[in-house]
């Protein structure tokens, strides 16, 4: 009788620890999911906020390329201070996101803020050309790294 009970007692260890088993490859199954899921989730905030910050600076972009022939003495970035502000918290939004990680994004936001804080009369249009240029470097980066999700 003892045998009997010996040998029922041991069969149940046994499936207890086969469900055991297939309970936990459910769970890491789920897991592995979950967190797939939590990246995804990740990922698509992170592309709304570069998405939002995108259209910021597709709109400072308009804004330039309306002033950028002006004379040093006449334009708004130098006479002014709401373009001059617009660009210089665009810049800071930048640097606070996670994109400004990227090599090419740090390059081209630090090039914009030694341009917008040494802006001289003398070469005031190549400086216009070269706040654009970078500025639409970040756009297109941007651009390329939301479509490549």
């Amino acid at each position: 009788m003892i045998d009997v009970l010996s040998v029922i007692g041991t069969a149940v260890s046994v499936i207890a620890a086969i469900f055991s088993f297939i309970q936990a490859t459910k769970s890491k199954k789920e897991k592995s999911e979950s967190q797939k899921i939590k990246e995804y989730i990740i990922e698509k905030y992170a592309n709304y906020n570069d998405s939002q910050l995108r259209i910021e600076i597709v709109h400072v972009l308009k804004d330039l390329s309306k002033i950028r022939k002006k004379p040093f003495e006449q334009n708004p970035l130098t006479t002014g201070r709401k373009i001059f502000d617009d660009i210089s918290q665009l810049l800071i939004k930048i640097q606070s996101q996670k994109i400004y990680e990227t090599e090419v994004i740090t390059n081209s936001v630090n090039a914009c803020n030694l341009i917008i804080t040494n802006l001289d009369k003398t070469t005031f249009s190549e400086q216009m050309s070269d706040l654009i240029g970078h500025l639409s470097d970040i756009a297109r980066h941007i651009d390329n790294s939301i479509r490549s999700v």
